[in-house]
């Protein structure tokens, strides 16, 4: 669910969400659902919390939009990689159309991939960041961890892994689709 972040959008948004369930019958699920605010303070966040039991995320508003959607997805596990496509019948072939040096799924493209690898060393090196985590989310929870009191850099940090992340995924999808190869330069850029 999106919303403003403010007490009467969220008020209205759980208003709604309510006559929903009692016209049809079905309960959203606050353990399997998140709230995205842009612009709230801690404060505000803990409010929203308390009223609506669902998890609040906050967007960075650094990032550009669609690449934080893309990288949330990705986090989440529900971009429809290889193995996913196989797991619903669309597909046989799993084999990663990057690095062709395994089956493609959400830890292998984000960074177990030879050539996620090689993005993120090239961005690393371009930001000064050392980045040896095995998953997407090891690397925003060390990026979290070590950014702690420095919003600013956090920010950056964020945009950048998610411009990495939607570009990775563009790339895979040329590749998939299109049978074009993009560069690692051609990512990172």
């Amino acid at each position: 669910m999106f919303s403003r972040g403010d007490m009467h959008t969220i008020t209205l948004n759980l208003a709604g969400l309510k006559l929903f369930s009692q016209s049809t019958g079905l309960e959203i699920s606050a353990a399997k659902s998140d709230l995205f605010c842009a612009g709230v303070d801690k404060v505000m966040v803990d409010r929203i919390q308390a009223l609506s039991g669902f998890k609040v995320v906050i967007w960075n508003t650094a990032s550009v939009p669609k690449h934080q959607f893309l990288t949330w997805l990705a986090f989440k596990q529900r971009l429809l990689t290889k193995d996913r496509l196989a797991k619903i019948g669309l597909i046989e072939d799993q084999m990663c159309c990057l690095c062709s040096n395994g089956n493609e799924s959400h830890s292998h493209l984000f960074f177990e991939c030879d050539y996620s690898k090689a993005c993120m060393a090239m961005l690393a090196n371009w930001v000064g960041l050392q980045a040896q985590q095995k998953t997407l989310q090891q690397l925003v929870q060390r990026i979290a961890r070590n950014c702690k009191g420095d919003k600013l850099r956090r920010q950056a940090y964020s945009a950048i892994i998610n411009a990495l992340v939607y570009f990775i995924w563009r790339a895979r999808n040329d590749k998939m689709w299109n049978n074009h190869k993009w560069t690692v330069e051609q990512v990172v850029q």
